[in-house]
């Protein structure tokens, strides 16, 4: 948004409603770009299932959350979703991309690995067709979809998002206590569904971790943490695993900590692996998603070859009995890592959303 604003572009965003107007929304809001808000599902529900009992059809134009954006007639428009088929949770803006042929172009941040219904399958295939561009944030997350919708997507496209570092330097390697402690870090929010910090405990709750020199931190917020305390207390966890809360410069989490560890369940590229490593830090990662475009085996980090306790366990094990070599390993990843990120993801996406206005 800022760099469509800085050449001069008119730029209207439609956002979920916040109790506060988050800092970056007011500083872009105060660069010029016009901000709708729209009410939060558990709201429109309510709003709507009145709705449809007072007001003649059809009401759900009326009412919908992208009217004011929608009125504006843009050149086009730009759909960040969290995930591939989030679309299907907004029948009011399918409703109103169904009457334009203004060009989309799609965003998306993450995908599943399992399969798909009938339901989603044909959804998302029909969706399709009013696609001019679909972007995804890994290779892995675009091979998802197509076996999902049994097709290939012409369309589709890999790019990168951008990273919260401004120092790409690596940061230097943090020393241990007098216990030899060595320090691991799981960066992201306490979304077990997702990042799979359950079943990392699980894992860490073998017998032969409970007499070694290491320290676990969840950095992050989330409504899991006190389930994530009770697993830690049903594990015997309490000497080793610690919360670590939000941190505004993660390079002050890499000062101390010696390990990236990230075995999520689903993925799409993970910038707290991909900050980590333009830090100097190796990852210890899930086969899955956007993990193996920046993962190489015993070079830049470890890959776990599925979900479960036992398959990360053993990939533990493999880390620590490597662990004098995670400091070069860091190296690797970050060298790694500034050949593979984009320094001006703004600009990559603008001028993909330029092309299709041209195209159209």
């Amino acid at each position: 948004v800022d760099v469509a604003l800085k050449e001069g572009h008119q730029v209207d965003v439609s956002l979920w409603s916040w109790p506060e107007v988050p800092p970056k929304v007011a500083a872009l809001q105060k660069a010029g770009a016009k901000f709708s808000f729209r009410a939060r599902p558990s709201k429109l529900k309510v709003v709507y299932r009145m709705a449809s009992q007072r007001l003649p059809l059809p009401w759900p134009k009326r009412l919908s959350s992208f009217r004011k954006i929608m009125s504006g007639k843009p050149d086009v428009i730009c759909l960040s979703q969290g995930w591939v088929y989030e679309f299907r949770d907004h029948p009011d803006l399918l409703r109103r991309l169904a009457e334009t042929d203004i060009p989309l172009v799609v965003v998306n941040q993450a995908n599943i690995e399992t399969p798909i219904d009938d339901g989603m399958r044909g959804d998302t295939r029909q969706f399709m067709q009013r696609v001019a561009k679909m972007a995804f944030v890994s290779r892995g997350n675009l091979d998802a979809a197509e076996r999902h919708l049994a097709m290939k997507l012409p369309q589709g496209m890999v790019v990168r998002n951008p990273v919260n570092l401004k120092d790409l330097s690596i940061v230097p390697w943090p020393g241990r206590d007098e216990s030899n402690t060595w320090n691991l870090a799981c960066v992201g929010r306490l979304e077990c569904g997702h990042k799979s910090q359950d079943v990392l405990l699980e894992a860490f709750s073998a017998p032969e971790w409970q007499g070694r020199p290491w320290k676990l931190r969840f950095f992050g917020g989330g409504n899991e943490r006190p389930y994530l305390q009770e697993l830690i207390d049903l594990y015997g966890l309490g000497d080793h695993v610690e919360f670590g809360g939000h941190v505004d410069n993660v390079r002050d989490i890499w000062a101390t900590h010696h390990l990236m560890v990230l075995p999520s369940r689903t993925e799409g590229t993970p910038l707290a692996m991909v900050e980590a490593m333009l830090c100097g830090r190796a990852a210890l990662v899930s086969n899955v998603a956007g993990y193996p475009e920046w993962i190489t085996e015993g070079q830049t980090g470890f890959m776990a070859g599925g979900q479960t306790a036992l398959t990360i366990r053993e990939t533990l094990e493999k880390a620590w009995q490597q662990r004098e070599r995670w400091e070069q390993m860091g190296i690797a990843a970050h060298a790694a890592a500034c050949e593979r990120y984009d320094p001006q993801p703004g600009a990559t996406l603008l001028q993909i959303v330029k092309d299709v206005v041209k195209k159209s």
